[in-house]
């Protein structure tokens, strides 16, 4: 079984293994229960895959080989020394959850494209937002020229007004090696997104967009090289696999 980190990155989880350690497992059940905060996945010998998305975090094991179990509902006759001081017993009853599952089963590359298209429309569904003044538009509002590449999320587009620039950050969703097309570096143009908005210049930030990269000096360690990743040609930006990265970028009326 294959579960996320926070959404980010995969890890592999093998049934009564840890990597560094031996274990003697005396719990069998709970010592491979996993945190699944985004997706799940698993792989079989003859090619399928499973993947499972989810829009909230849950525990999950797979205590048999081709089966995934996600606890959705929790209950304890006594307490487990946890910390709580109590049992846990969730009275709701299960027709009131409302966590929702998206399921998909076929082949591994599009079992892990459609799985994390599928988190990203559970987690961060669109919400718009319009006047009641306002007369209904005579066509779809389309503010993009072109969609992003489908490795590429955009996180963020905020405007700060008092600074006069946008802040725009990016992320490339997929690691190297997961996908044999997906999982290479991705090129977006900025200055090609937007309709009627001209880019007049982008300096890259630090992830949290308070400060240029260009002014600052990150620690760099010895036991192991840094790549440079600081990627962009003008308005052309490169991410790499796995990549967030945060813009300040200055528009204007085209």
């Amino acid at each position: 079984m294959y579960t996320d980190t926070n959404g980010v990155h995969t890890l592999k989880r093998i049934r009564n293994h840890r990597d560094t350690w031996t274990l003697n497992s005396s719990e069998p059940i709970s010592d491979n229960y996993y945190p699944i905060n985004a997706r799940a996945y698993l792989h079989g010998s003859t090619g399928a895959s499973l993947g499972i998305a989810t829009d909230r975090s849950h525990g999950g094991a797979s205590l048999v080989d081709g089966q995934i179990e996600i606890m959705v509902q929790r209950a304890l006759t006594k307490d487990d020394s946890r910390g709580v001081g109590e049992p846990l017993n969730e009275q709701y009853w299960l027709g009131d959850l409302s966590a929702r599952f998206h399921v998909t089963l076929g082949a591994k590359n599009a079992v892990l494209q459609r799985t994390k298209t599928h988190h990203m429309q559970l987690s961060y569904p669109l919400l718009s937002f319009i006047g009641v003044d306002v007369p209904p538009a005579a066509a779809p509002l389309a503010p993009m020229i072109s969609g992003l590449p489908d490795n590429v999320e955009l996180l963020s587009l905020n405007t700060q007004y008092e600074q006069g620039y946008t802040l725009l950050r990016l992320r490339h969703i997929y690691e190297a090696g997961e996908h044999p097309t997906l999982s290479q570096p991705a090129q977006v143009d900025l200055a090609a997104l937007f309709k009627g908005i001209a880019v007049s210049s982008v300096q890259e930030t630090t992830l949290t967009g308070n400060a240029l990269l260009a002014h600052t000096s990150r620690m760099r360690w010895t036991s192991q090289p840094v790549p440079d990743l600081k990627q962009l040609d003008g308005t052309v930006v490169t991410l790499q696999p796995n990549t967030f990265r945060t813009f300040r970028v200055n528009l204007k009326t085209a």
